[in-house]
């Protein structure tokens, strides 16, 4: 059971680093459809939460803070909206928020493969938290210019390191369950030729 649960761990690994690769490949090729698809997605996400706000604004209208919360909802759909009917601007704010994600992801990639050193992958993990970082110096160097084409590169930068980190990890892990199996399987069979043996002594 535990093995057929790796297995499958290891499998979906490898296919979720593949998904990821292409998706990357993907953003790189065409970085202003991946940036305005970002966009939108965003929009569409904070209307959809700014209405379910008003709505249990409404909702609960006779507790105390209705004015606050119903502030909050409108402001929440009013943002979603400027994005759906602003994609230029919202690109731009996009990167901006980008680039922050990035210089506090990297810093976080870059102290936690230092914990790993003991791990084989601990320099591919160095190398993804070290590319996080220069994609969030690119990305804030050159805002808000950079938010009509670099987001797009820059995703499909991140999401290509995170596809053959995965891929990667999920074959060191593949090839250290492999090697575990061949110990176990030899520790066997010298344990049955002991068994062999000793059964051997007891023939008279």
């Amino acid at each position: 059971m535990i093995k057929t649960t790796l297995d499958a761990a290891l499998t979906l690994g490898r296919r979720s680093g593949i998904f990821l690769l292409i998706l990357g490949i993907l953003s790189v090729a065409m970085p202003w459809a991946t940036g305005l698809a970002l966009e939108m997605l965003l929009g569409i996400l904070l209307l959809c939460a700014g209405v379910a706000q008003l709505f249990f604004a409404f909702r609960t209208r006779e507790l105390s803070g209705f004015p606050l919360r119903l502030v909050f909802g409108l402001l929440t759909s009013f943002a979603g909206l400027y994005l759906l009917f602003n994609p230029t601007a919202g690109v731009v704010a996009i990167t901006l928020i980008l680039g922050i994600y990035f210089l506090i992801d990297g810093l976080a990639t870059l102290l936690a493969s230092f914990q790993y050193r003991a791990q084989r992958n601990w320099l591919m993990m160095f190398a993804n938290g070290a590319v996080t970082l220069a994609l969030a110096a690119v990305i804030l160097w050159q805002w808000p210019a950079s938010g009509r084409y670099v987001i797009g590169i820059l995703v499909g930068i991140k999401l290509i390191m995170m596809g053959l980190m995965m891929i990667t990890t999920a074959g060191m892990v593949s090839a250290a369950k492999d090697r575990m199996d061949a110990v176990r399987a030899q520790q066997r069979a010298d344990g049955a030729k002991v068994v062999d043996g000793e059964d051997r002594t007891l023939d008279p």
